[in-house]
């Protein structure tokens, strides 16, 4: 149900957006006195355009996924937690859904605006991307511990963070896209990280907890490639 309402959502736009816009050199641009106050518009053209924009629907996708699943994960983590004998009130489970999902979000998006900065693309999203893995690596082994989930959890949320701050960046970076099918690349990228949100949440929704970890921590593992292979950055 979910996949069936969505896709008309962002598909149509995708189209309409590379089919039906005007180009500049339509009639009314070349109307007497257009050009006069306009300044001509720069021309960037890359190699490789196709290449580079199904990197950036992977890793929009990955990254989405691993962010929308949280929402549904932590909870069904700590339902985990609690059959297997810790006990915890609703106020306590809410707490810890404030600090793992908002408290490390928040933290994330404030310490990527230093990050994205000063450190260069792919360095710095291989590393958390490696980082994001590791979590999962250790939550998918040591899942019946309290500690470990909290620690795991929000670590991936903040680096979650961080990556989603440069990817939306990515999505209108001229530079890497081209300026001729910017607006074709940014639509499928977009498209991409709302298949991710539904496939993240659907699956941390409907599966169990043990095979929502594993399947996002394969997942994390060809980011960490993806995001390695991007050397136009």
């Amino acid at each position: 149900f979910i996949l069936c309402t969505s896709d008309p959502i962002f598909i149509p736009p995708i189209l309409l957006l590379h089919f039906v816009l005007k180009s500049p050199t339509a009639a009314g641009d070349s109307a007497p006195g257009y050009q006069k106050g306009k300044k001509e518009d720069e021309v960037i053209s890359v190699d490789n355009f196709w290449a580079r924009l199904v990197k950036g629907c992977i890793v929009s996708f990955i990254n989405t996924l691993q962010g929308w699943g949280s929402i549904l994960l932590i909870p069904s983590l700590f339902t985990y937690l609690s059959a297997k004998g810790n006990r915890f009130t609703k106020q306590q489970e809410l707490l810890f859904l404030v600090l793992l999902y908002g408290g490390a979000k928040l933290v994330g998006r404030v310490g990527g605006i230093f990050l994205i900065r000063y450190v260069p693309f792919r360095p710095l999203q291989t590393t958390l991307s490696i980082i994001i893995a590791v979590a999962y690596l250790v939550l998918s082994i040591m899942q019946s511990s309290l500690l470990a989930t909290v620690l795991a959890m929000t670590t991936a949320n903040m680096c979650y963070c961080v990556t989603r701050s440069e990817l939306t960046i990515m999505e209108f970076d001229k530079f890497y896209f081209g300026t001729e099918r910017l607006v074709l690349a940014n639509g499928f990228m977009a498209g991409s990280g709302m298949v991710g949100a539904v496939f993240g949440a659907t699956a941390a929704q409907f599966l169990s907890s043990n095979i929502a970890i594993i399947i996002t921590l394969v997942l994390s593992c060809v980011q960490v490639g993806t995001f390695f292979s991007i050397t136009e950055c």
